[in-house]
């Protein structure tokens, strides 16, 4: 993909008599940092203005994702269409009623063309955000729980705000209410996927986990009725109109950045990567949040009040924004959902089956399976 022309356009780098240029920062990351999308730094000198970019594109040219190329095409496709049209919809309704920034970060040009797609946006490590811990403590977990807060008030702000017309968009039937689900990739949807990877992950896992007991805890409750069982909670998600919000579905922390004071506690967390994205449960991300990216020392004893944390942040700034509306999700609701979002953040590790080496701490993430199914009777 020729990025740097359609660059030289957007940011008026042509003859201007000015001295301008676009630099790359290091080489090409993909990997590591993200496994559907090529990704790449940016210096671009216009004069003497220097702005500091982040471009993410697929380019439909390349052969190098293998056997995940068609579900990058699709994927980030659908990540262009969160950032040009619910973004900033999230973004005006958050600045008009005084709630602030969402927790999204700046784009400056996405686009969906024959060739690929391409998404410029900031430099979030210039701006003093790094990724997330693979193993969070509870402060790092509320500071993304407020950010997530503050989208899923934007979103039923947004929906309250442009009344009947928006149920279809922003309602539990929307054509976005799959997320995850909505892949389809050689013809074979979510379901066959996640069949396809069950039984690789009951034959995988045992290899990173040491703990014979909790072994026996995923063995145990990775029976034949544990798809069936997924299907239902990813079904139920998009049936409850009080109880619907926005979904990133791919919620773990490789896709949050955490800004720190000068103590290193965490200040802002701005959420990424939204390739996923739909319509569901206010707490349908907590399941994969929850299960990839808590310390396993507090993985149970600090759910649901975590969960508290999040129903309140969500509730207070609804209430203060909308004036005299009560939140119409009590924190009992809120509770419910959320351990049944653990089901959804079982069955999302299950689908990494074959990426399994991958994580940082995959023994954390498994202990954290085991432990939150034995512990909530999942």
């Amino acid at each position: 993909m020729d990025f740097k022309s359609i660059l030289t356009q957007h940011f008026n780098l042509g003859n201007d008599g000015l001295e301008n240029s676009i630099e790359e920062i290091g080489g090409e990351m993909t990997g590591d940092t993200g496994f559907l999308s090529f990704r790449r730094r940016l210096k671009i000198k216009k004069g003497d203005a220097v702005r500091k970019v982040f471009l993410k594109f697929s380019d439909k040219s390349r052969p190098d994702l293998g056997q995940l190329k068609e579900l990058s095409e699709q994927v980030n496709e659908r990540e262009c269409l969160f950032y040009g049209t619910f973004a900033p919809l999230l973004e005006r309704t958050a600045s008009q009623l005084g709630l602030g920034s969402v927790g999204l970060p700046t784009v400056h040009l996405e686009m969906v063309l024959p060739t690929g797609t391409l998404i410029v946006m900031e430099d979030l490590g210039e701006a003093g955000f790094e990724l997330a811990p693979a193993k969070m403590n509870v402060a790092e977990a509320r500071c993304v729980l407020s950010s997530l807060a503050r989208v899923q008030a934007a979103f039923l702000l947004t929906k309250a705000r442009l009344g009947s017309p928006a149920s279809g968009l922003f309602g539990p039937q929307s054509p976005l209410s799959d997320g995850f689900r909505s892949t389809d990739v050689a013809g074979v949807g979510f379901d066959g996927m996640l069949s396809g990877c069950f039984e690789r992950f009951r034959s995988n896992f045992p290899t990173y986990l040491k703990c014979e007991k909790r072994v026996a805890i995923i063995n145990a409750y990775l029976d034949d009725s544990f798809l069936e069982k997924s299907r239902e909670v990813m079904n139920s998600s998009k049936s409850e109109q009080d109880t619907i919000g926005v979904t990133h579905s791919e919620l773990w922390y490789n896709n949050f950045m955490i800004s720190r004071d000068s103590c290193g506690n965490p200040v802002q967390c701005c959420l990424i990567d939204w390739q996923f994205f739909g319509i569901g449960w206010l707490t349908y991300d907590l399941g994969p949040l929850w299960i990839s990216s808590i310390d396993n020392a507090i993985v149970t004893e600090e759910f649901l009040p975590c969960v508290d944390f999040y129903h309140h942040a969500v509730q207070s700034a609804y209430e203060s924004a909308i004036g005299g509306e009560k939140f119409p999700v009590s924190q009992e609701q809120m509770r419910e959902q959320a351990v049944q979002s653990l089901i959804y953040g079982v069955a999302w590790i299950v689908l990494q089956a074959d990426f399994l080496d991958v994580f940082v701490r995959i023994d954390n993430i498994l202990a954290n399976v085991a432990d939150l199914i034995a512990f909530f009777k999942l």
